[in-house]
């Protein structure tokens, strides 16, 4: 049994975090833990001044949607069987018990549509990238209205960080392991894929529809464009900003999966 983290902007409910959940309930049991934050408790804690007067005015007064979403997701979990906590009184400790709750969570499941749209700032958001740094475990992003994934994409670069993605990705997911996966790897050079024996060794023990590929393109031009492509692919992802990036994944990338809401990307770093 695992524990898994959803974590929603009060104000603006992601469906598909839920949906997600709920599919991967019937392949076994978990408990999940919901993550209900506000986002002036967030704004003032990561000491952004970046959101409106009027915005703060109109969010800091809908405590009626706050409650109503938090009511949906208890009354979600009750009809569908899911073994559940709710934390939605967090106030001045909301980051601090975030990331706490990550470092003895499995994975942390999140709208990446839906998390703190209504606050206009960089893309990927600066709230979103500072979950994405400071999680103590993976972070799977999912984009509204998306369908449970028929295949896995795993980018792979010869990296300690690259590597470290792929067996949480099989650890945390072992019922979505079965599933038609590509492990790619990107150059331009002549060259085969790094450490391929070992790769081989361990990966075809936890990906039992397993191809590996590699591409002979620029990673960081045309990678984007040939996963586009892949419907229904559910991408997985080394480190993200502070602790580097992979070479398949460089952060312009990962900007672009997030930004235009293709797929689900997770993404995991030591």
């Amino acid at each position: 049994m695992k524990k898994i983290l959803v974590v929603f902007d009060g104000y603006n409910f992601s469906p598909a975090a839920l949906d997600f959940v709920q599919s991967l309930s019937l392949n076994g049991s978990f408990l999940l833990t919901g993550v209900f934050l506000s986002s002036i408790d967030y704004k003032v804690l990561l000491g952004y001044p970046f959101a409106s007067p009027s915005y703060i005015t109109a969010v800091e007064y809908d405590n009626d949607l706050f409650v109503k979403n938090v009511a949906y997701f208890k009354s979600y979990c009750e009809r569908n069987g899911l073994e559940y906590r709710v934390h939605d009184d967090l106030g001045g400790e909301a980051l601090n018990t975030l990331k706490k709750e990550t470092r003895f969570a499995d994975t942390l499941i999140l709208g990446s549509e839906t998390f703190f749209k209504d606050v206009e700032l960089n893309t990927p958001g600066e709230y979103l990238k500072e979950i994405l740094h400071d999680a103590e475990c993976p972070v799977l992003l999912l984009p509204e209205n998306c369908p449970f994934p028929e295949r896995i994409v795993l980018s792979y670069d010869g990296s300690r960080q690259s590597m470290y993605a792929l067996k949480q990705f099989a650890y945390v997911f072992p019922e979505l392991c079965n599933k038609e996966t590509l492990l790619v790897y990107g150059s331009t050079e002549d060259e085969e894929l790094p450490n391929i024996d070992l790769l081989e060794e361990f990966a075809g023990r936890h990906y039992s529809n397993l191809t590996l590929m590699k591409l002979d393109l620029d990673p960081k031009v045309y990678f984007d464009t040939w996963l586009v492509n892949h419907k229904n692919a559910l991408v997985v992802s080394g480190a993200y900003g502070r602790s580097g990036a992979s070479m398949l994944f460089k952060h312009s990338f990962m900007n672009e999966i997030i930004k235009e809401h293709q797929l689900p990307l997770l993404i995991a770093h030591t």
